[in-house]
């Protein structure tokens, strides 16, 4: 695939049908379903040239989302949920993390319909991630949602192909959103899969930058790795910590908490709760267009 440079975009960062199961179901059964990261982020945009199927994928309103990263706890989860609340219809939600499950536990009681799959404890990963494929290619849904965990690269990356072919039979936009942890690792696993893994086969690339981790991301994810990475990037701003940790113990939709559904936070808590959301909405932005 030829790659070419364009203008960047800068963007401030940020179901009632089937249920969402219980996290313990087991690989693509139907019918089955943390904030780390109080500040404004930054986006941009490195088009590309891939050719008159990017053109057809990129005015697409059905989606295929995948939240990657390099390891647990970079807050894919995180961006995970803010993609699922603010998608511009209510997705399928995809858990492909069973050993923390946790987008699967926060929407499993909400009325949202979802697929479980054990990618990576799977025997034979390969035959779950064709297994979860097929599911994919059954949906009717417009909007899909799959969150990975830190080591599904192995598998989703060397089937970065496949995917595409996936998301293009099916006239959806395959979307990669990237977020970047702490160290050197994280920026390097992104730039690995921008190569030649699912980021270089997707339709749309983002990379999120959790300023969290606060110095230590900056420094890994530096101007060369802006300029090797071809797609848009975001900030995901820090929630406070004891509003995060508060939101982490309440397996109900952000957007239920901060509107008070739960009785778990003060009011000043779900006030700064809103205003984090508000600030996360151009990272969804750059994933859906502007909502």
């Amino acid at each position: 695939m030829g790659r070419s440079s364009g203008r960047h975009r800068r963007a401030e960062a940020v179901v009632t049908r089937r249920t969402c199961p219980p996290p313990s179901c087991i690989a693509a059964t139907r019918g089955s379903a943390s904030s780390e990261g109080s500040s404004n982020g930054v986006g941009r945009t490195h088009n590309q040239q891939l050719g008159s199927d990017e053109v057809a994928g990129e005015t697409n309103q059905r989606f295929l989302i995948f939240c990657h990263g390099q390891k647990g706890g970079t807050g894919k989860s995180t961006v995970a949920s803010l993609l699922i609340e603010l998608a511009p219809e209510r997705p399928l939600i995809v858990e492909c993390d069973d050993a923390v499950p946790d987008v699967a536990r926060r929407y499993a009681g909400s009325g949202y319909a979802g697929i479980s799959v054990p990618l990576v404890s799977a025997q034979a990963p390969d035959d779950t991630l064709v297994d979860m494929m097929t599911e994919i290619e059954r949906a009717q849904d417009s909007v899909i949602v799959a969150n990975l965990p830190g080591s599904a690269g192995f598998i989703v990356d060397a089937h970065g192909r496949e995917i595409r072919e996936v998301a293009d039979a099916c006239g959806r936009t395959l979307v990669v959103v990237y977020v970047i942890g702490a160290g050197g690792d994280s920026a390097r696993s992104a730039l690995e899969s921008a190569r030649d893994g699912l980021v270089a086969h997707s339709h749309r690339r983002v990379a999120v930058l959790n300023e969290y981790f606060g110095r230590s991301a900056r420094y890994a994810w530096d101007a060369g790795a802006r300029e090797m990475w071809p797609g848009d990037e975001a900030t995901l701003p820090a929630l406070t910590d004891r509003v995060a940790e508060h939101v982490r113990r309440i397996d109900a939709p952000l957007l239920d908490i901060a509107a008070g559904l739960s009785d778990s936070l003060h009011v000043i808590e779900r006030s700064i709760l809103r205003r984090w959301i508000e600030q996360c909405r151009p990272i969804a932005e750059l994933v859906y267009g502007p909502l």
